[in-house]
């Protein structure tokens, strides 16, 4: 690979050359390849081919031109859009970006301990982007132990060095490093040594008395240019998702006024599809009506149709064009006619089919995929066992090398409404084995965890008397396979299963086996996840499973059971919430949304309701739709006054929800003790977003979820707050209420329904395991009844044998 500051400093030379000679590289180009003499003054300097193929492929800015000089070379190509628009801005675009080492994947930072001389960091860098400058900001703490012996820390990006910072303080203090840019590629490998003396480089210590850390908080700042590249769909998502980008990534939606759903529609597909790629790193949306922002934007509209100023044209596909008002960035064109021409469109512009170099993509119909239930391929399966490997990512493997090592994090999602009915738990089975020599058998292990759930640790020798004697007569006395029981509600939507081995050496190890990275420890091939035991049930509503899992949506993983509700004149807030929340939904199932059904304004509440029979409700409004929400909350224990919501305090005899469910309220002692104190932190807080989960009010057997905020302003801040782990974790129940920056409040007010695949059996007897006073009742009444009917059935056999043997 060509270093990317060497491409860098290259692009920037001829750039600025030809920018002096008033040429660009390919107007150079074609000059010097006419030379005949390789001595001659115009003789082609030699360029790494791939440098001349980014400049020959890549669109000269035309930073000596005119806007009216820009304006007549696109008339000249035919292009009837862009020549009516004043592309008057050529500049450079600045580019800057902050990684943080939380955001590179080392929420703990860096730690060194001792005998362990080296650890380090790996990460990316976008492609489309020109790096001018770079700085790394540390900031490094270490035991007073540590401190006492004065190290030094190296720091080396891809083997060549930063420098070299004196340790002398046991506080988090912090260090500024100037990077090169020529050090800088791809693909880097930051290094951290400890230099200190060769006693404690080979010193082995568990304790952490000699320990350095690097914070987490520590960053790598960029700043640079974007480069212009040719508009070219086949390497879409670029440029508007960069998949070596580390940090979250903002994409740009334009959408004409007014809104129509079948353009909300393609939006809301293709914000899925974004979803799917971001992967870990994120993405977020600026939704802008009528108006086109700076930078890569997305527009959607019709054939014809004019949208921020730009007519689209009349012919219905995929587009991609430069930016008339701002260089070097593209527009993309999605333009239909009807809801299934935008999946078809949207379908085109994400198929792997894009071979070729192409600014344009025609609409073609597309064969329709029929989701079953939990088919989501992110999902790991509940029907068999499921091995390790597969779970994998590219990058990881079931080994690790040395004695010094980072955990092994294998993450996984799955439906969040696992329930386990009979038999074990479920099953975590794990073959391993550790090194054959050198280690501390006893205090080394091989410890597990899943979400943060301590499970085992695994030992190096099997335990037990007859073992012992076995292993000192000279035999194997070694584990390698453990079965490890997993209790359902450790298995819950996103999943992180850890594997750390503790690989402790014995005291007076050579230096040279601690340096020795041909050692491994392996976790076997067959090793597996067992989920086969278990079932989907689950109480709904449940925010917990929405947040995570975007669940019970994403039952379907197209959403061919959910109806998403926008109210009349929908906000660019309310937008990007929606979008938002559908990216999530790709993320969390690898599926893009392309089934669901999009209603926009009140007029449909009630006018069809028979459309919504069936199907699951999404509802995204700020509270300021007063009469459009009120319809939606009928008969729950949500109601709107004056703009504010309010939580209906039940009681003991409320008639609320209707009869059947007040009589099911009053036989399970369900009389609402949450409600009092949600009402009152609701009325008590002006500023607040959140979420409320109902049942639907056009299908008892659906649930509706409705986000909202007092405020657009709040409304915007729930897309940082779901990328809060933290606020994740505190979502639950049907109603979550989030105020300031990260104060999460849930309740439980509402009425509920089961929902699973099980036995109306499996149900009678779970309804009486959770309500064991009414069991004993319904029990004494059944045993009342039974002993009637026995007595008088005792009663008359006596009675006919008394007959019988008188009559004898």
């Amino acid at each position: 690979m060509v270093n990317r500051a060497f491409v860098s400093f290259a692009l920037t030379c001829i750039t600025f050359c030809a920018l002096a000679e008033d040429l660009d590289y390919r107007n150079l180009h074609n000059n010097m390849s006419k030379a005949t003499d390789p001595d001659a003054e115009n003789a082609a300097p030699h360029l790494p081919k791939v440098i001349e193929d980014i400049l020959l492929q890549s669109r000269p800015l035309d930073d000596g031109q005119t806007a009216e000089q820009n304006e007549t070379d696109a008339a000249d190509k035919g292009d009837e859009i862009l020549s009516k628009l004043n592309t008057h801005d050529d500049s450079l675009n600045a580019y800057s970006s902050s990684y943080t080492f939380d955001k590179l994947g080392f929420r703990d930072g860096v730690k060194m301990a001792a005998g362990q001389d080296e650890s380090n960091i790996g990460f990316t860098l976008p492609i489309d982007k020109m790096v001018s400058s770079a700085r790394l900001e540390i900031y490094v703490q270490q035991t007073e132990a540590m401190a006492q012996r004065h190290p030094h820390l190296k720091v080396k990006l891809n083997e060549q060095e930063l420098g070299t910072i004196p340790l002398t303080s046991k506080d988090l203090t912090s260090y500024e490093l100037t990077v090169p840019t020529e050090y800088l590629s791809e693909d880097n490998s930051l290094v951290f040594q400890v230099v200190d003396d060769k006693e404690f480089s080979c010193l082995i210590d568990y304790s952490d008395k000699y320990l350095i850390k690097v914070d987490p908080k520590s960053h790598l700042d960029i700043d640079g240019y974007i480069l212009s590249l040719d508009p070219n769909l086949s390497v879409f998502p670029l440029p508007f998702l960069d998949s070596y980008e580390n940090d979250k990534t903002t994409v740009n939606f334009v959408l004409p006024q007014p809104l129509t759903p079948e353009v909300v529609q393609g939006a809301v597909m293709l914000a899925s599809y974004f979803g799917i790629k971001a992967e870990y790193r994120g993405v977020g949306f600026n939704t802008s009506l009528d108006t086109l922002p700076v930078g890569n934007s997305i527009i959607f509209g019709h054939p014809k149709q004019t949208v921020a100023g730009i007519e689209l044209p009349d012919k219905a596909g995929v587009y991609m064009k430069d930016n008339p008002f701002y260089k070097p960035y593209k527009n993309v064109y999605v333009v239909a006619s009807s809801e299934e021409d935008f999946i078809n469109a949207i379908l085109a512009l994400t198929g792997s089919e894009k071979n070729e170099e192409t600014n344009f993509l025609p609409i073609k119909s597309y064969p329709k995929e029929i989701h079953q239930p939990y088919d989501a391929p992110y999902w790991i399966s509940a029907n068999r066992k499921v091995y390790l490997h597969e779970l994998l990512r590219k990058d990881q493997s079931l080994l690790t090398r040395g004695f010094f090592h980072a955990p092994l994090d294998i993450a996984f999602r799955s439906a969040p409404d696992l329930y386990q009915i009979y038999g074990s738990p479920s099953d975590l089975f794990i073959s391993y084995e550790f090194p054959p020599d050198y280690l501390d058998e006893e205090a080394s292990g091989l410890d597990v965890s899943i979400s943060g759930n301590y499970l085992d640790k695994l030992p190096v020798n099997k335990k037990g008397l007859l073992e012992n004697l076995w292993r000192l007569l000279g035999g194997n006395g070694r584990e390698n396979e453990r079965h490890i029981p997993l209790q359902p509600t450790y298995v819950y939507g996103d999943n992180e299963l850890r594997f750390f081995f503790d690989t402790r050496l014995k005291r007076g190890t050579a230096c040279d086996v601690m340096r020795d990275t041909n050692i491994k420890s392996v976790i076997d091939e067959k090793s597996y996840i067992d989920l086969s035991n278990s079932v989907h049930f689950a109480r709904m509503p449940n925010l917990a499973f929405f947040v995570g899992a975007s669940f019970p949506f994403t039952r379907y993983a197209d959403f061919s059971h959910t109806a998403i509700l926008l109210p009349d004149h929908a906000t660019v807030s309310e937008l990007d919430t929606l979008f938002n929340l559908m990216a999530r939904s790709g993320n969390a199932t690898g599926t893009m949304v392309s089934a669901d059904k999009v209603y926009l304004g009140s007029q449909i509440l009630n006018e069809d309701q028979a459309v919504f029979r069936g199907l699951d409700l999404m509802v995204v409004a700020t509270l300021k739709h007063r009469e459009y929400l009120q319809r939606l909350l009928e008969g729950s224990s949500f109601e709107l006054n004056s703009g504010d919501l309010n939580i209906v305090e039940y009681g003991m005899f409320s008639l609320k929800g209707g009869l059947l469910s007040s009589l099911e309220r009053f036989l399970t002692g369900d009389f609402r003790s949450e409600n009092a104190d949600a009402n009152r932190y609701v009325r008590t807080n002006s500023a607040w977003r959140g979420f409320l989960s109902l049942i639907s009010p056009f299908d008892r057997d659906n649930v509706a979820v409705v986000v909202t905020a007092t405020s657009d302003d709040e409304l915007s801040r729930l897309g940082d707050d779901l990328d809060n782990r933290e606020i994740n974790k505190s979502v639950t129940g049907d109603l979550s209420v989030i105020s300031g920056q990260d104060k999460v409040m849930s309740y439980n007010v509402g009425d509920y329904i089961y929902q699973g695949e099980v036995s109306t059996a499996f149900k009678v007897l779970f309804f009486a395991g959770k309500h064991a006073a009414w069991l004993c009742v319904v029990g004494f009444f059944v045993l009342v009844i039974f002993s009637i009917i026995a007595s008088r059935c005792l009663r008359k056999r006596a009675q006919k044998r008394l007959m019988v043997a008188a009559g004898k």
